[in-house]
């Protein structure tokens, strides 16, 4: 059992969280996702991962449930609710489970269009659109709750994910992707994996010293450099462009962002992603999807 891993509460199964859960089992560590709906749990559990069922809307909610007293940390990764009560609720949960230290997936949505400007840890958050202001009201309400339960909370600010199954190779083929301005807006990854690895770095640390850290593979790119390169790689046509205002508000965001994302703080502590820029990764990516092969 690897001995810098504690045992982890997961609330929210999704992309990230199965990823998380897979690679806590693969080293011998218990892992438990949550979820809202029955018959997915049911398929975590399936595939060997503990899981339950677990809703933040209904009247025993917060009845305290001690699922398993060796678990040392949680990880919260569930999309910003309505009113903000899942999160609240989500961290006295935590804490009634007797863990003291918590993470949370966010976005670096909450640092708004950016010009093409470097990100990093430093730079104030500061939303221009309304999936950051909800990310930023979701840090900040769990940020306050964690202070009321008295439990140990640091926020980690992702750029895109991408890995098995999000290789965007799909997405072209199909004829699902558009470019704004050829694609000359900056963008940022993070493999999937390289997630897991930030978060064993910080779970390793004793203290945070940061209440919040960016995430992502230090490489920024434009949009255009990954088109081509999948292109080329799988002998598919150019993708069309269109008007910016021709694209729905939930994707319009993305190519408003514009931002070079650097993770100062995560480097300078000594941590380095496994995939140090996008064509690494999609390989691995693309090596995983060819021999069924979604986990490491």
């Amino acid at each position: 059992m690897a001995a810098d891993l504690p045992g982890l509460l997961v609330v929210g199964g999704g992309y990230c969280g199965q990823a998380v859960a897979h690679h806590w089992k693969g080293e011998g560590q218990r892992a438990w996702l949550t979820s809202r709906d029955p018959a997915r749990a049911a398929a975590y559990e399936a595939e060997g991962l503990w899981a339950l069922t677990y809703r933040f809307d209904t009247s025993d909610a917060l009845q305290t449930r001690v699922i398993d007293p060796t678990l040392g940390a949680a990880l919260l990764t569930f999309p910003p609710s309505e009113g903000l009560r899942h999160e609240r609720d989500a961290l006295a949960w935590v804490a009634a489970q007797g863990i003291q230290r918590a993470l949370v997936l966010s976005s670096t949505s909450v640092y708004g269009a950016s010009g093409g400007a470097e990100v990093d840890d430093d730079t104030p958050a500061a939303p221009t659109d309304e999936r950051g202001v909800r990310r930023l009201a979701s840090e900040e309400a769990m940020r306050e709750a964690a202070d009321a339960c008295g439990v140990s909370l640091c926020v980690l600010r992702l750029t895109g994910i991408y890995g098995p199954g999000r290789s965007y190779r799909a997405r072209m083929a199909a004829g699902q992707v558009q470019l704004v301005d050829e694609g000359a807006m900056w963008t940022n990854r993070i493999f999937v994996d390289d997630v897991v690895s930030a978060l064993r770095h910080l779970l390793a640390r004793p203290r945070w010293e940061r209440p919040h850290y960016v995430v992502s593979d230090g490489h920024p790119f434009r949009v255009r450099e990954l088109v081509a390169y999948v292109c080329e790689r799988w002998s598919l046509p150019w993708p069309p462009s269109v008007a910016l205002e021709t694209i729905p508000p939930a994707r319009r965001a993305f190519w408003e962002g514009d931002r070079r994302v650097i993770p100062r703080a995560l480097l300078a502590e000594g941590w380095s992603p496994l995939f140090s820029d996008f064509r690494a990764g999609y390989e691995e990516a693309w090596r995983r999807e060819e021999v069924g092969a979604a986990r490491p």
